[in-house]
């Protein structure tokens, strides 16, 4: 049900950005948009320098919450990952 609705929130901005919708989006085209789409969303600076802070600032907050989430979770999962692959190797639980 999210996944369906995220969707939905990357055509509309692919409509802003690009002017138009892609047709054959699948789970990666969809999970690399939402992270490059998160950037800009979250610091201003980016959206300057990508050029798309005009086109993006027709969004409110409550639309782009989404976004930075998967772009925060994202370092997050590999930092965890990393953490608990370390701590297995040296500390010998297994």
């Amino acid at each position: 049900m999210a996944a369906l609705a995220l969707n939905k929130r990357i055509k509309q901005i692919d409509k802003a950005v690009y002017g138009h919708e892609f047709q054959d989006d699948n789970i990666v085209a969809i999970a690399i948009r939402t992270v490059n789409y998160g950037m800009p969303f979250l610091w201003k600076w980016h959206a300057k320098r990508s050029g798309l802070e005009d086109k993006i600032d027709q969004f409110d907050k409550r639309f782009r919450w989404p976004f930075i989430t998967t772009l925060l979770m994202v370092p997050s999962m590999f930092i965890f990952m990393t953490l608990g692959l370390l701590f297995d190797q040296y500390a010998g639980i297994t």
